[in-house]
């Protein structure tokens, strides 16, 4: 789901993507332990948004997340 950033809803609609932000931040608790993006700017947002909110983040990039799995093995 995109965050808002990228879509260029975040400079007219602030509260609105920072509200999309933080489904994304607090959804994947629900169903993963670490949320993997490919986006700079998805990446970018929800941090900021999280960190904002005092909202513990745990995403990491899916290029990162691969080579970390390729590499374990």
């Amino acid at each position: 789901m995109c965050c808002g950033e990228p879509a260029g809803l975040k400079p007219k609609f602030l509260e609105i993507s920072s509200d999309i932000a933080m489904l994304s931040g607090k959804g994947y608790k629900e169903k993963a332990d670490i949320l993997a993006s490919y986006c700079p700017f998805s990446m970018h947002h929800i941090d900021n948004v999280c960190n904002a909110k005092i909202e513990e983040l745990n995403m990491k990039d899916i290029a990162v997340l691969l080579a970390e799995n390729i590499c374990e093995k």
